[in-house]
Order: C-alpha cells, then structure tokens, then sequence
C-alpha cells in the first residue's frame, strides 16, 4: 500500500508538472480550429480504459498510435462531436492517444463547430467523401473479403437490405458520417451526393469516377 501510495503521488506530481509548461493553451475551454488536422483512421473509435486501483475517474484513449497525437481528430460519442486526440503524460506509459482523462488535467478538447466554420462546411463534408470512396475503391461495401476484389468492378447500390452485413451507400453515409454538424448541413445523402457528384443520373449507382476511378462501376 505504501508503494502504490507513493507511485500515486509522483504520478500527480509528474501531471502537474506538465500542466505548468504550457498544458494551459493546449487543454483550455477553447474549442479548436480542426480543420487543418487529419482524422483518424475510420476504424478507430473511443473506448474506456479499464481502472487500476491507483486510477482515479474515467480515462478514454484510442488503439491509434502516430507519432504525434495531437496532429489527429476523432468523432468522440461521450461529447457528441469531434474532439482533438492528446499526448498521454511521460510518466502514464502509455503508447496510445487520449481523448478526455479529468484526473491526469486532460478535459476532451472539441473542435469547433460552428455552422458556418470550414471544419463544418469542408472537412467533415471532404472527410465523409474519402470515407465512401475508400468503400468504393477497394470494395469494402461487400461482405466477405474475397468477394471485396470483384465488388471494385460492380455497381453499388443505394441500400442491399437482402445482403448479409454488406452496405450500401446510402446506409454507409447514415452509419459512417451523420454524426450530428454533418446531418444539419444535409438533411439527406441526395444533397450531400449533389455537391460530389456521387451518384450516376441513369441508375441510381455510386459514382466511383466521382472517387477517380475509370467509369462510374468500375475501380
């Protein structure tokens, strides 16, 4: 006990140090411009640590582990918007990224968004794009992965409710990108297709030359 008891007091010691160099600007109240930081990877998403006996509140982290977190941004669902990923403390060890752990100093730090902000207007809008192209491109929008490789050259549908665990693209916009701002700026995919050019005018299809690919099916 008086080992953990000491672990525990240096630990708080080493977080405060680090809130007395510069943590202030960093991790202040003020929402962030994170229109010029990269989201990370679609796969990614928050989950709760689990709590040690020296843990003291609720830590959130991510699996990602880039060089420097704070170049990154994720959908946060406990704060219901997008928050800027942050460098664990040197003494935590740890080798992933935090989103919000209140007893290391480390308040979930949001991203601003405003309406009429270009995080809002562009980076979502840019970001959900890329996310639908790279379904496209590598035909991940198909169930089973050796059926992916053949899915690159065939139509994609709006919905495939008869498909086991495959989506379509209407239904992979809905899961994968209306995460609240987005949803205000398109009430529906049809007017977020139109600013893209997504989907084919004669068959209702995706539009993977929209993404770069050759013709409107194939990739």
């Amino acid at each position: 006990m008086a080992a953990m008891a000491m672990w525990l007091t240096l630990g708080l010691a080493g977080a405060v140090r680090h809130t007395d160099h510069g943590a202030t600007q960093l991790f202040s109240g003020e929402d962030v411009d994170c229109s010029r930081l990269k989201p990370a990877p679609a796969s990614e998403q928050a989950w709760k640590a689990p709590k040690y006996d020296y843990q003291m509140g609720d830590v959130w982290s991510t699996h990602f582990q880039p060089e420097n977190c704070s170049n990154y941004f994720i959908y946060y669902p406990r704060k219901s918007g997008y928050v800027v990923m942050q460098q664990p403390p040197d003494w935590m060890n740890w080798n992933t990224c935090l989103l919000e752990a209140l007893w290391y100093d480390r308040p979930a730090k949001l991203c601003d968004h405003s309406k009429d902000g270009s995080f809002v207007t562009t980076t979502l809008p840019d970001m959900c794009k890329e996310e639908l192209c790279n379904l496209a491109k590598t035909g991940g929008w198909k169930a089973g992965l050796f059926k992916q490789k053949p899915a690159k050259k065939r139509p994609w549908h709006a919905r495939m409710p008869g498909a086991r665990e495959s989506i379509g693209y209407e239904d992979a916009f809905e899961s994968r990108c209306l995460h609240g701002q987005l949803q205000d700026l398109f009430p529906s995919f049809h007017e977020f297709a139109r600013r893209y050019d997504l989907i084919t005018p004669e068959h209702q299809t995706f539009n993977k030359k929209a993404c770069g690919c050759p013709t409107a099916d194939n990739c």
